[in-house]
């Protein structure tokens, strides 16, 4: 799969503090990575559109009792109000609809597979609640628009795994990005790049590619903190996850990597590519929230 690469260039770095992890050894990590969950890459299978036979999904979450049992939780719960009891996974598919079950899976998928990663418990909690917002706001936006719900609720829980992994690879990497950010008032990722050679999205980036994401997932993550635009090869799909990540942070949900709320960067941007006023925005965020309080994950 071919990547979009980041358009900002790497400025030379200022005589940073020693890194913890150099860009060469991070990329070995990344590359190093195990395979993607079995359940995971069967959810993502589902949701790129390809053909996939119900039962194939349904076998593939059954491998894993504790994790069918999330799934049916889920598919019983307020977040995807299914119209009648769903007794089993092969009626969460007819009720649901294969790509919400695939969904759903994948992120039970996301937040086991989160919760494994060196570090706090508390500090992946914040991450996994930041990653559920935007994947709620993401899917809100997307029904607005009439695209694609599930591949963007997917999108927006997955558009910070580079974070993820590079607090679990370089803890101590932060503490020197927030200094550099501070004293030379940078963006979170250009501070990155003059600190690791590269950022949390681009490290996204390449976890997309090495795991195999369709490639609308892995521009909206390699892209999401600055989506291109339309006449430069930017998607919908980013644009919705970018906008989807800053309306997380207007609604205050710890977790995330540092971003600019809306009103003061996006907001024209966002009327020009996406056609959103602020009454669409508003319920955006009205049903965000409500998705977030409507099953406790």
């Amino acid at each position: 799969m071919s990547l979009p690469t980041q358009p900002a260039a790497l400025e030379p770095a200022r005589q940073p503090p020693t890194p913890l992890l150099d860009a060469r050894s991070l990329a070995r990590r990344i590359l190093d990575l195990p395979p993607l969950p079995a359940a995971l890459a069967e959810a993502m299978r589902v949701l790129s559109h390809d053909e996939v036979p119900a039962q194939e999904c349904v076998r593939a979450i059954e491998r894993d009792p504790t994790l069918a049992m999330r799934v049916l939780q889920l598919a019983n719960s307020g977040f995807y109000a299914s119209p009648s009891r769903v007794a089993n996974l092969g009626d969460a598919v007819r009720l649901l609809g294969l790509r919400a079950v695939g969904a759903v899976l994948a992120a039970v998928s996301i937040k086991q597979m989160l919760g494994r990663l060196p570090g706090a418990g508390k500090a992946h909690e914040h991450r996994w609640r930041h990653a559920l917002a935007t994947g709620c706001a993401a899917r809100e936006l997307a029904r607005e628009r009439g695209t694609d719900a599930e591949e963007a609720f997917v999108a927006g829980l997955l558009h910070d795994v580079g974070a993820w992994l590079l607090a679990a690879f370089a803890p101590g990497t932060a503490v020197l990005v927030q200094a550099l950010q501070k004293t030379e008032l940078l963006d979170l990722c250009t501070a990155e790049r003059r600190i690791l050679g590269m950022s949390h999205a681009d490290i996204g980036a390449q976890v997309a590619e090495v795991w195999h994401f369709p490639p609308d997932t892995a521009a909206a993550i390699a892209f999401h903190h600055r989506p291109r635009r339309f006449e430069d090869g930017g998607t919908e799909l980013e644009w919705t996850v970018c906008v989807a990540h800053a309306l997380t942070h207007e609604l205050e949900i710890p977790g995330g990597d540092a971003a600019p709320g809306l009103d003061h960067l996006l907001q024209a941007e966002v009327r020009k590519h996406l056609g959103l006023d602020q009454s669409v925005l508003a319920r955006v965020r009205e049903r965000t929230l409500v998705a977030l309080t409507s099953q406790e994950w």
